[in-house]
């Protein structure tokens, strides 16, 4: 089997953990993909394969982070963990996108995957294969205060940067983790008991790990020990097993047999998740290419306008560094007030996901907006800097 532990130098270490951090790394992500392969049958292999095309399941574990540097895809980052505060129970909201949130929608369009595109069902694929491997590191089911452990600075024997980056690839790295190291932990259990681990439960997979937290913080003045190492690299072989063998469940229950066979009607199962997963996604030089179709655009707005004295008159918020490429949001005067904030500041200098129909006025382009969920904010603090 190819090797996959490839040793960085120590050099590159300690420069690339102080500035970013990948959910276990690609060496984790890699044993999470191959643990969940191991434990399918050819039937499901072949049809992920399928849908891969030439990708390599280790390269679908790792698309999700591949992609971070093309800031396109910024409106992915907060998809990567789930914040839970110390003391407080995850809630649930529609409208938040997190780690929870997506993994479940993924699984649902998959369900309905005869109403996609294979470029879309790849893409899906991708999304499952990397956050299914997220939500098993415990730091990616954290706290929000210190940014799942990115602004906590430890030290260690081998290692000096972020507790994140630490968790990460560190203790995979320290203790050179393989693959038969993350089987052999089917040892541990029985029958049943793998079972249990294999139903799909995505809230439950999260508070799992939010159970390794006090043993994740366990250290002194920012120094990890050897014994923290030792102990802390059973979880994470734990945590890569069954975060593969989750994987192969939910693979298996989208591109299993049984579940291939079945009869969908398109009419009449495309959910409301599946129409809204299908939008196009576009850059504002674009939009007047999409006038009367539903699209979504990630842009930064640059400046909003709202007349206090003429109280019917519309909030604008505005997109576009010049008049070429400018695209106007329009919250007409009865909709302003289902707004938590005043628009025009809440959103000014902000980067945004605007998702909506694109209309022409006096042949510029604008989107109308009816309800605040339309606008997805992306580089809010709570998520800033995160990895």
């Amino acid at each position: 089997m190819k090797n996959i532990f490839i040793k960085l130098a120590i050099a590159v270490v300690m420069f690339g953990t102080a500035n970013k951090s990948f959910a276990w790394g690609k060496d984790g992500h890699h044993l999470v993909a191959e643990v969940a392969f191991h434990y399918l049958d050819e039937k499901t292999k072949d049809a992920v394969k399928h849908y891969l095309g030439k990708m390599s399941i280790e390269d679908a574990a790792t698309w999700m982070d591949d992609i971070k540097s093309n800031d396109f895809y910024n409106y992915m980052r907060s998809w990567h963990y789930v914040d839970v505060d110390k003391g407080l129970k995850f809630e649930n909201k529609v409208t938040d996108r997190n780690a929870v949130i997506i993994i479940n929608s993924a699984i649902k369009i998959l369900e309905n995957k005869e109403n996609l595109k294979d470029s879309k069902i790849k893409e899906y694929i991708q999304i499952i294969f990397h956050l299914v491997g997220d939500i098993h590191q415990p730091l990616h089911t954290g706290y929000s205060v210190d940014k799942g452990g990115n602004t906590i600075m430890v030290t260690s024997p081998v290692f000096s940067g972020n507790l994140h980056s630490f968790w990460d690839g560190q203790i995979i790295e320290a203790k050179n983790i393989t693959l038969e190291d993350c089987i052999k932990m089917e040892d541990n259990y029985t029958k049943e008991q793998i079972a249990a681990f294999q139903k799909i439960n995505v809230i439950h997979w999260m508070n799992e790990s939010r159970s390794y937290l006090d043993d994740v913080y366990d250290f002194k003045d920012g120094k990890i020990t050897q014994a923290y190492i030792d102990k802390n690299a059973e979880t994470v072989k734990k945590q890569i097993f069954i975060g593969g063998i989750r994987l192969a469940a939910v693979l298996k229950e989208i591109f299993g047999t049984d579940h291939a066979k079945a009869s969908v009607d398109t009419t009449k199962n495309k959910t409301q998740n599946t129409i809204q997963d299908e939008i196009k996604i576009i850059t504002i030089q674009e939009a007047s290419k999409y006038v009367g179709e539903v699209v979504k655009l990630c842009t930064k707005i640059t400046e909003g306008k709202y007349n206090e004295i003429l109280k019917s008159a519309p909030t604008l918020l505005y997109a576009g560094a010049d008049s070429t490429n400018m695209l106007t949001m329009v919250i007409l005067a009865d909709k302003r007030t289902s707004f938590k904030n005043p628009p025009e500041v809440f959103y000014k200098g902000k980067e945004v996901c605007i998702t909506g129909k694109i209309d022409l006025y006096k042949n510029k382009p604008e989107i109308i907006i009816t309800k605040e969920e339309q606008i997805e904010v992306i580089n809010d603090s709570s998520f800033k800097d995160r990895q």
